[in-house]
């Protein structure tokens, strides 16, 4: 059977040149939805055709030419996402990092959105302003934290330390 020449792309979407997703302009202007991709001049934009598909025939795995697998289980994000290869053994199943820090949540359709989108691909909704507002990382105190190098001295004029090489101050151009 033959399949039907590709239709255009929406006015309103470009698609990845990736992984072949559709994106709303609105939605995701820059980043592609499902690679994380971004936009660049090999993607498909506005009117143009799309690429043949004909190797990504849902149902028909012996026709595709996919070489990874797509486990998927957020939207604009990596909630649960990572590349698969299909030989993969399952002893190796569940030791993939799936706990990323660049996700923001939509409490209005659950889904995990990646940090360049301010809104979700899903629902719509605008990203929660407390989102925004990351906690700093944690850092482990060191010994010797704080203190300065030995032979540092530190400018009578602005108080920046300076190495002991240093003849004149760093920040202000002060003598030693």
């Amino acid at each position: 059977m033959a399949w039907p020449a590709p239709n255009p792309i929406p006015l309103d979407m470009w698609m990845g040149h990736e992984c072949k997703a559709g994106n709303l302009i609105e939605l995701a202007p820059q980043y592609c939805g499902q690679c994380t991709h971004p936009r660049c001049g090999w993607c498909y934009g506005p009117g143009e055709q799309q690429p043949d598909q004909s190797g990504f025939r849902p149902g028909h795995p012996e026709l595709s030419n996919a070489k990874v697998q797509h486990v998927y289980d957020g939207h604009c994000g990596h909630s649960g996402y990572f590349h698969q290869s299909p030989n993969i053994s399952d002893e190796h199943a569940g030791s993939y990092d799936t706990d990323f820090d660049d996700l923001w949540h939509c409490y209005e359709c659950n889904a995990d959105n990646g940090d360049w989108c301010d809104r979700c691909p899903l629902c719509g909704a605008d990203r929660p302003a407390d989102d925004h507002a990351r906690a700093p990382p944690s850092f482990a105190i060191m010994g010797g934290a704080g203190s300065t190098a030995p032979g540092t001295w530190v400018c009578e004029e602005c108080g920046c330390p300076n190495s002991e090489v240093c003849v004149a101050c760093g920040q202000c151009g002060a003598s030693k």
